[in-house]
Parts: C-alpha cells; sequence; structure tokens
C-alpha cells in the first residue's frame, strides 16, 4: 500500500501517510493551532501493518496526534496519552510520512524522533518524512495580476495615444475651434468633472472581488471567508462597500440638501424606502426558496446595509440641515 492509494489533491491540499508498524490500532487525531485550548477532533483509525494516506488543508498549521485509545468519537477531552503529537505547516501538493513503531522495531533511516512515550515495556518512536516538498501555490495569482496589469497599461496607453491622434487630425480637417465648445458640451463636461473617479475606480474593484469570491475564490481557502477565526482576503469586502456607500451618501445628500433645497420630507421618504428595499431583498434571498419564517435567517448582508444606511443617512440629513 504506497503511493497507488494516496489521494488526488486539489488545490490548498497536502497528502499526509500515516504507516502503523505497532501491533495494535491507533486513532489519529488533529486540531487547527490557532484554536486556542481547543480539543483535537478525531481524524481516523490506523490498523496495524496499515498505510493510510489522507488529505489535510494547508491553509493553517496543525497539530497532529495518535492515541492508543479512542475514549470519544469525535473528540479528546479526556487526558489521554499522547504520542506523535506535532505541529505541522504543509505547503499546497506537499506529501509527508509519518511512521510509527514501537522501540524494538528500529528505524532503516531515523530522520527525526517526535516523541517517546512508555507503554507495556515499549516506547513509541515516531518519524516524519517528507517526500514531496510540494510547491508555493502564489505564483498563478502573481502572475493573473501581471497580466492583467499588463493589459490595463496597454489599454491605458492606447487609448491616450488614439486620443492625440484624433485631436490631431481634427486640428489639421478644421479650424474652427468652436464646435466643442456649446453649451452641450460645457454641460457634458462639467457632470464628467463631477464624478469622482477615484471612487467609481475602488467600487469597480471591489465588485470584481465579489463576483471572485462569490465563485469561489479560484479555489484559495485564504482568499475566501474565514470559516470561523482569523481575517482573510474576502473580509474585506463588505467593510468596502460600507464605506463606499458612506462616501457617495455624503455627496448625495449634501447636493440634495444644499444646492437643490430637497425637502427633509422627501429625503427621509427616500432612504426609508431604500433602506426597505435592501431589507426586504436580503430576507428574500436568505430564504433560498424557502418561505417558512419559523428558518428564515433574518440577519444578512443586505439587511446590515439597510439598517446601517437608514441610521447614517438620517444622521447625515440632520447635521447638514442644521449646519
Amino acid at each position: 500500500m504506497g503511493d497507488e492509494l494516496a489521494p488526488a489533491l486539489g488545490l490548498d491540499e497536502a497528502s499526509v501517510r500515516f504507516e502503523n508498524k505497532a501491533s495494535k490500532v491507533a486513532y489519529i487525531w488533529r486540531q487547527f493551532s490557532d484554536c486556542f485550548e481547543c480539543p483535537l477532533v478525531f481524524w481516523a483509525p490506523i490498523l496495524p501493518a496499515q498505510t493510510l494516506p489522507l488529505k489535510n488543508s494547508t491553509n493553517s498549521d496543525q497539530i497532529v496526534a495518535i492515541t492508543a485509545r479512542q475514549p470519544n468519537p469525535l473528540y479528546l477531552t479526556t487526558n489521554e496519552e499522547l504520542f506523535c503529537r506535532q505541529t505541522y505547516s504543509l505547503r499546497d501538493q506537499s506529501v509527508h510520512n509519518i511512521t510509527y513503531c514501537l522501540s524494538r522495531e528500529l528505524f532503516p533511516q531515523l530522520i527525526v524522533s517526535l516523541n517517546r512515550i512508555t507503554e507495556n515495556g515499549g516506547a513509541f518512536q515516531c518519524e516524519h518524512r517528507i517526500a514531496d516538498e510540494g510547491r508555493n501555490n502564489i505564483w498563478p495569482l502573481v502572475v493573473a495580476v501581471g497580466v492583467y496589469v499588463t493589459f490595463a497599461a496597454v489599454f491605458y496607453v492606447s487609448r491616450r495615444l488614439f486620443r492625440r491622434y484624433r485631436e490631431r487630425n481634427a486640428m489639421t480637417i478644421t479650424t474652427d475651434p468652436t464646435p466643442l465648445s456649446t453649451d452641450e458640451s460645457k454641460a457634458a463636461d462639467d457632470k464628467k468633472r463631477k464624478r469622482l473617479k477615484s471612487l467609481d475606480c475602488f467600487r469597480g474593484i471591489t465588485i470584481l472581488m465579489m463576483i471572485f469570491v462569490n465563485m469561489g475564490a479560484g479555489g484559495y481557502e485564504y482568499l475566501d471567508h474565514a470559516h470561523w477565526d482569523g481575517f482573510n482576503f474576502a473580509d474585506v469586502i463588505f467593510p468596502w462597500f460600507i464605506f463606499i456607500m458612506g462616501t457617495t451618501m455624503a455627496i448625495s445628500l449634501k447636493s440634495q440638501v444644499v444646492r437643490q433645497k430637497t425637502p427633509v420630507w422627501r429625503l427621509y421618504y427616500q432612504i426609508c424606502k431604500r433602506a426597505l428595499t435592501l431589507f426586504v431583498i436580503g430576507l428574500i434571498l436568505n430564504s433560498n426558496g424557502n418561505a417558512n419564517w419559523k428558518t428564515v435567517r433574518i440577519p444578512g448582508v443586505l439587511q446590515r446595509f439597510g439598517i446601517t444606511y437608514l441610521v447614517v443617512a438620517s444622521a447625515h440629513v440632520v447635521s447638514l440641515r442644521l449646519h
């Protein structure tokens, strides 16, 4: 039983092959090293003279340990005697071999002795060997970002050159510079100048990242949302949307209150209508086709957007009126 039983590895996965050279069944446990005082979680049993390949995530360092008994089917909450306990930092697509046996069964090549525990007159010895170092899976992202940046630079330079070429041709064809200075073109130019291009660019990047994360983040777990603890790249998308909403809200409300002199009641009507719309759409999306009000999930992303918009926009309108 060897490489032919190795599991097919995906992105952010490593293979850990356990080999039991002892004469009794052992039980493998694991836990994230960042989980503070968390009990070890049962992984798999391993029979005598068995080689067991298992897949493991490479996104967090993990504690792996082996016991001679399984007092609990899920968690190791008792003071059970552990051996081969070690924290592993695995690389993507790497292959690790962990072999253990009694001290009277010598290893051919003992590279690392991780732990020893005496039991029935013998001591367990553990060996950890790295069969494959794996790969650094950050390079596909680096290449992708490089391609996109290069494409954007080429597009920007090409557009600038095309505009200059068009302006030069226009100057040679006509000697009258007045056609571009009409009232309509001035109004269009003023409208364009009012756009906050940096905010538009930031909004586009945020929407692009949201779509990327919702489509699986390319298989990279550290680009997806953190499952239970930590802070991954996808966790900044929601605060980015909140920031964008607050910035655009301040610009829009100031224009309506100060310049357009919009009545306060109409502003509050629009604010409440938008907040309620966001909240209802969020409830519909969270129901996922289930109309049972007993199981529907009230909190959600759009619901939080609606509540935040209602509170902040109302406070901002009051501050503008008082100012």
